[in-house]
């Protein structure tokens, strides 16, 4: 999963691709009882995957999903892979019964918000902003 991950990263320009970082980070996830991570395979090789984070929502009122991380190998890309993976992710949130998902998508990556758009999402009027701790 984090050798997919460089993947995403060459694309998304906010972030840099660190095979350690990324592999600390999927195992954090793995351990982390607010986060869901699924994979999509053609038989033993790892070609997408998404992630999922809890949060609670002030304004909803309740717990929401964080969709940090949704990749597929381009080989594998227009066979449905990456819409299998958000509709699970989506029948998961029901289960959970969390308000809303979320996610942010780079803005150049015109691939991706088609996607997203085409499978209900919305752009909505904020920003994303982040400040580095450390």
């Amino acid at each position: 999963m984090a050798e997919l991950l460089s993947v995403l990263f060459a694309i998304e320009t906010d972030f840099s691709i660190d095979f350690e970082k990324q592999h600390r980070a999927i195992k954090q996830l793995h351990a982390y009882e607010g986060a869901d991570l699924l994979v999509a395979k053609d038989e033993e090789i790892v070609v997408g995957m998404i992630t999922m984070q809890r949060l609670i929502s002030s304004a909803e009122g309740g717990f929401v999903g964080q969709i940090e991380d949704l990749v597929v190998k381009e080989a594998y890309r227009k066979m449905g892979v990456g819409s299998r993976l958000i509709n699970k992710m989506r029948s998961i949130a029901q289960e959970y019964d969390y308000k809303r998902i979320q996610l942010a998508a780079d803005v150049d990556n015109a691939n991706a918000l088609q996607f997203y758009n085409r499978r209900g999402f919305h752009k909505t009027h904020l920003s994303i902003y982040h400040y580095i701790v450390s």
